[in-house]
């Protein structure tokens, strides 16, 4: 059940993603066309085409964390023996989770320091560009319990698949 909800809340990310690429795209296409072709910047899509960035890097991030495509040092843990491989990839899980839960409480704490202010171009409130933060930091963790659900459930498991950096596939 709980891979099944990771899968749908990946899902639901991807096509947050994708629409906010795509709106990223004619936003930045707007603002060129209005800057080179009309003479005239609008100011609203600078703005608003570097808080969608914001927001896709911190979406994108758990979707990268599901298929093991973040950095890592691969060659030092495939020179592992197995067991250990499986070990250091649960410690290094739970030290990434302590660091999600650091960045999540001071990305609320973030969001606290700027109720009220409003952003310069479009006057949005500014708690709007910065609950990425807490939000990818959330999802992130998600997927780091989904995975290590599914290592804890295979402990002593022969036919678990792994991805090529040594983590448990979810």
């Amino acid at each position: 059940m709980w891979q099944k909800i990771l899968a749908t809340v990946q899902r639901t990310l991807e096509l947050l993603v994708i629409v906010s690429m795509a709106a990223t795209t004619v936003v930045v296409l707007i603002g060129v066309f209005c800057r080179y072709i009309l003479a005239s910047s609008l100011p609203w899509t600078e703005e608003l085409s570097r808080y969608l960035l914001v927001w896709i890097g911190f979406l994108a991030a758990p979707i990268a964390m599901r298929r093991g495509a973040h950095v890592g040092m691969q060659f030092i843990k495939l020179m592992l023996p197995e067991r250990i491989r499986y070990w250091t990839s649960l410690m290094g899980s739970g030290m990434v989770l302590v660091f999600l839960g650091f960045v999540f409480v001071q990305g609320l704490n973030l969001l606290v320091g700027v109720a009220g202010q409003l952003s310069p171009a479009m006057s949005l409130p500014m708690t709007w560009a910065y609950a990425a933060i807490p939000t990818g930091c959330f999802f992130m963790a998600l997927e780091v319990l989904g995975l290590l659900t599914f290592a804890l459930r295979s402990v002593g498991d022969q036919t678990q698949e792994q991805r090529t950096d040594g983590r448990v596939l979810g």
